[in-house]
């Protein structure tokens, strides 16, 4: 599993990194549009108003079936397409979100967001977020970390593997010197991997 993670993060980072700015939303796009390329073979679905496509249960989930044409008439009948109904991939992103724009609203999307990884059962799981530091903190990053492996550790998925991909976030302020939403940065460095295993936790890029 290991090995599936680390070719996952890799190739993200390479087709993702960027050093111009780039807009979150244009973000959200290039990050669905990596996972539909990458797992072309299979089914992707996310949520895509332009191509008739609806999220199902995380904003990304890859399967080896498409929900709305599982069941087949046959006569007089109706039939279950599909010898068995697995999910390969569970993703979730969450790069900030309503009202993000400090350290607790932004870690708060970022966890509710991946408890729905926890409550989800697929074969491979990947949480892509952001994170905003408090005043003086130090390794707010690795803060993070531990907070989501806290909470895999409390649930049924205590046992999974989970990868982490941490998007560097600047905050940022208006004019009238109020919050604003998060700025993501995409250069190579600023893009993290981490592995969530049994009470240990994988640096990719260590």
């Amino acid at each position: 599993m290991d090995l599936f993670y680390k070719d996952i993060f890799i190739d993200f980072k390479t087709e993702l990194a960027s050093d111009n700015g780039i807009l979150t939303p244009d973000i959200t796009k290039n990050i669905k549009n990596y996972f539909l390329k990458k797992f072309a073979d299979y089914n992707v679905l996310y949520s895509s108003p332009d191509h008739n496509k609806s999220e199902f249960l995380t904003d990304i989930l890859i399967t080896n079936f498409e929900p709305k044409s599982i069941i087949k008439k046959n006569g007089n009948s109706y039939n279950i397409d599909k010898l068995e109904i697995k999910a390969l991939l569970a993703i979730e992103s969450e790069l900030g979100g309503e009202g993000g724009t400090s350290a607790g609203p932004v870690l708060k999307n970022v966890v509710e967001d991946f408890v729905k990884l926890l409550m989800i059962k697929s074969k491979y799981k990947i949480m892509i977020f952001t994170s905003a530091p408090l005043q003086n903190e130090t390794d707010h990053i690795m803060n993070r970390v531990k907070v989501l492996m806290k909470a895999k550790n409390i649930s049924d998925s205590f046992k999974e593997e989970i990868l982490l991909i941490h998007l560097y976030g600047e905050t940022q302020k208006t004019d009238n010197n109020n919050p604003s939403q998060i700025k993501i940065q995409l250069s190579s460095d600023r893009i993290k991997g981490y592995i969530l295993k049994i009470n240990e936790i994988i640096d990719i890029d260590a």
